[in-house]
């Protein structure tokens, strides 16, 4: 939250002044919304530190009990079906979260890709001297 605030805060000005402002809605409302979905993770868990992770680093936080493989590993078992039932829910409502946005996305006409492929074909065209 320390830096999610005022960089949000910064993002809404910056746009404002360019007349870009959806460009910085759109990043705080992904950005913020993002930090909420890992709050509501953690309560959905009974996590006692789920509004912890969200104040790093005012709030000091347990180091993990396993290591990050064997994390991973843990979220691999969920999507293939070796856990509970509740695990499993929680990762099929998040994995549903970005399903659910990638359609969107796609039915919207995938705004973001066309400034990425001119750069793309600038790059590949080649600098240009004007004696073309």
């Amino acid at each position: 939250m320390l830096l999610a605030v005022p960089l949000g805060i910064a993002a809404l000005v910056l746009t404002h002044q360019h007349d870009r402002r959806l460009l910085g809605i759109a990043f705080v409302v992904g950005y913020w919304s993002h930090l909420l979905g890992d709050v509501l993770f953690g309560v959905l868990r009974s996590n006692p530190h789920a509004f912890g992770r969200v104040l790093w680093p005012i709030v000091t936080l347990p180091a993990y009990e396993q290591p990050v493989l064997t994390r991973l590993g843990d979220y691999v078992s969920v999507f293939t079906g070796f856990q509970s039932t509740d695990d499993a829910m929680i990762v099929i409502l998040g994995a549903s979260v970005v399903y659910v946005t990638i359609g969107v996305w796609i039915f919207d006409g995938r705004p973001g890709l066309t400034p990425i492929r001119q750069a793309l074909e600038r790059s590949f065209d080649g600098p240009t001297d004007g004696n073309e």
